[in-house]
């Protein structure tokens, strides 16, 4: 009987252990999730562990990696991956913090972080985190986020992944978006993916129709395709536009706009800042060719995703998708007034983009929305529908041109108006709310003391808002009055002497008495209609051994020329740089950031895209891998594709 019992519960001891699976532990369960991507249902196991584990640098790791991938608490994120960066944690760590960094806008710090993952990473994580893109997106978000795009927002929607195209579908009349499944011939992956196009509710044969497509080896890339409609479920084959749209990387969500005919589309290639960014690209029926995409700037582009711009069928407004300020599975559409040609102001030097957003604050009416409307100045109104719009701040007589944005004083004067007409509206905006709540309230103290407070709101809204008003009124003068031309420039350096004497040249600033109206004494007071001819410069020169002698030889903020020149960014350091670094290559110029705390070193001087190219190949060549063009204008950086505007015109 003995021997009979404990067979008996043998057995079932034996079937448990080998014919049922074994029971996985929480931290095998998380590290499953994490390996699967499903970052969100992983996070509160690895946060549990770290309460327990409080020293653990792994568990510190992955809470970080999960709260960066589902955009949840990103600068606790930071500490996570912070903490664990220097202990014995994948080497991705470093993508992390630069996702991280790249998301609060902290650009600078995001490069170093993708520079050292390319630096350390093994080529399998940079490989799946595209490496190289991010630090090419990083460098473009610094650029695009010096400018804003001036707009008005009249709704925001939010709504689940997988219904952004129902959403887009109840609005239009002109036509639907359509799915289409393609099999994707990736080695790894043997699903389908859904593609989908826009198909005009009029399509004839002759009228294209623009889709995505998998293309490239192992057909991992997504190319934006053309086709034409044939009968009722007949296609045509498809073609693709070129290397001008599609570029390395991805490219999607394309809406031809048949009124401008004009391709909007997202990528995460071209001069993306982030994850997609929305281009343009104007299609010329005479010529069969595309415009060069045009980037619709920030904040329309952030560094999340934002794509699938499509504007109304009145060509009043415009609304668009985007995943900032979301969580997984979740998206935001914007409804914004739409332009033709967005114009740009600059932002704000005081403005913080890591805690604001343009796009959580700027609101009209919906009774307001009229057809084409075009914005000639920021307006803040507020959120709520029943909430009056605030004073109206004096509109400038033309859209800002490049020409006064580049000037100091009237940026200044723009700044200083945007910064107390923020000030003005967010007072105006918290008068209205605690109105509301003094309306519902049924505490008659409570009344009062709410009263006083909106009293006392208004009253200091209203002396904010003259402030703005006045340095509008003093911006709108500049407007008036400015008539400028690009001087012309004749610097270019003829021998070895010549250009080591540009070298060392240190040219005295402006002075903080120098201001627009005395420059534009001097200068014509009406806008040439012609193209200014600027001389060509070419200031660049590789010699045996470097000019400079000491780190005080390479000059430090030297003014720029005026007009567009171009210059090669060899590297951003902590503390100045000895001069034998640069192995030779004049001249070498430095520009100080963050009060000084870092130092940018440039090489040459260009007045043509094209010399400059073939300058960075040789830099390149000596080891400065990193290295890459800026273009400047007029003192002031611009994004790549303006100036290669600029040159065109020969400005």
């Amino acid at each position: 009987m003995k021997v009979y019992f404990l067979l008996l519960i043998s057995l079932p001891l034996f079937f448990s252990s080998h014919n049922c699976p074994a029971q996985t532990t929480p931290q095998e369960e998380a590290l499953q999730l994490f390996e699967k991507e499903k970052y969100a249902e992983a996070l509160p196991i690895f946060k549990r562990m770290v309460t327990l584990f409080p020293k653990d640098p792994r568990y510190q790791y992955y809470t970080g990696a999960c709260l960066v991938q589902t955009n949840t608490d990103l600068k606790k994120a930071l500490d996570y991956l912070k903490f664990a960066v220097d202990r014995d944690v994948p080497r991705d760590v470093y993508y992390f913090i630069g996702k991280a960094n790249s998301y609060l806008y902290l650009f600078d710090e995001a490069l170093s972080a993708y520079l050292k993952f390319q630096q350390f990473g093994d080529r399998a994580e940079k490989d799946r985190w595209q490496c190289d893109m991010n630090i090419s997106m990083t460098r473009n978000g610094k650029t695009l986020t010096e400018k804003q795009a001036i707009l008005n927002i009249y709704k925001i929607d939010s709504v689940k992944s997988e219904n952004v195209f129902d959403y887009f579908n109840s609005l239009s009349k002109d036509g639907k978006f359509r799915e289409k499944q393609e099999k994707s011939f990736s080695l790894t992956d043997s699903k389908t993916r859904s593609s989908w196009r826009f198909v005009p509710t009029l399509t004839g044969k002759t009228q294209p129709v623009f889709e995505t497509a998998t293309t490239g080896l192992n057909k991992k890339n997504r190319d934006i395709v053309i086709s034409h409609h044939l009968s009722e479920n007949e296609w045509s084959r498809t073609e693709n536009p070129g290397t001008l749209i599609n570029s390395v990387y991805d490219e999607d969500y394309a809406y031809f706009n048949v009124s401008e005919s004009a391709l909007y589309f997202s990528s995460k290639g071209h001069n993306s800042m982030g994850g997609y960014d929305i281009f343009k690209s104007i299609y010329n029926p005479d010529k069969k060719s595309w415009s060069e995409p045009i980037n619709l700037g920030y904040p329309i582009n952030t560094p999340y995703d934002d794509f699938l711009f499509v504007p109304s069928d009145d060509q009043g407004t415009a609304s668009f998708v985007s995943n900032r300020e979301t969580h997984s599975g979740q998206v935001k559409i914007y409804t914004i007034s739409f332009n033709k040609n967005y114009s740009f102001s600059e932002i704000p030097r005081s403005y913080n983009l890591t805690e604001k957003s343009w796009l959580r604050s700027i609101f009209v009416k919906p009774a307001s929305v009229e057809k084409k409307t075009v914005q000639k100045t920021i307006k803040k109104t507020p959120v709520a529908n029943n909430q009056p719009l605030p004073k109206k701040a004096p509109e400038a007589t033309q859209p800002y041109p490049d020409e006064l944005l580049n000037q100091q004083e009237y940026n200044d004067l723009l700044n200083e108006a945007m910064h107390f007409q923020l000030q003005s509206d967010s007072m105006g905006r918290i008068a209205e709310s605690l109105k509301q709540k003094a309306d519902n309230s049924k505490s008659e103290l409570e009344k009062e003391k709410l009263k006083k407070e909106v009293f006392s709101l208004e009253s200091r809204a209203k002396v904010v808002q003259l402030k703005a008003d006045n340095y509008y009124e003093k911006a709108r003068t500049i407007e008036k009055h400015a008539a400028l031309n690009t001087p012309n420039h004749d610097t270019s350096a003829k021998n070895n002497n010549d250009l080591v004497k540009n070298a060392f040249a240190h040219k005295p600033a402006l002075t903080a008495n120098s201001s627009i109206k005395d420059k534009l004494k001097s200068e014509k007071q009406k806008v040439s209609t012609k193209p200014v001819h600027q001389a060509v410069r070419y200031e660049f020169k590789i010699m045996s051994k470097s000019p400079y002698a000491t780190i005080n030889d390479i000059p430090l903020n030297k003014p720029m020329p005026e007009g567009l020149v171009y210059r090669i960014q060899m590297g951003s350091f902590s503390k100045q740089v000895e001069p034998d670094r640069f192995k030779g290559i004049i001249p070498i110029t430095g520009e100080t950031i963050q009060n000084g705390a870092i130092t940018k070193y440039y090489a040459g001087l260009f007045s043509k895209n094209s010399d400059a190219e073939k300058a960075l190949n040789k830099i390149r060549e000596m080891g400065f891998k990193d290295s890459f063009i800026v273009a400047f204008y007029n003192g002031k950086n611009i994004p790549s594709n303006r100036a290669k505007e600029l040159e065109k015109e020969n400005i």
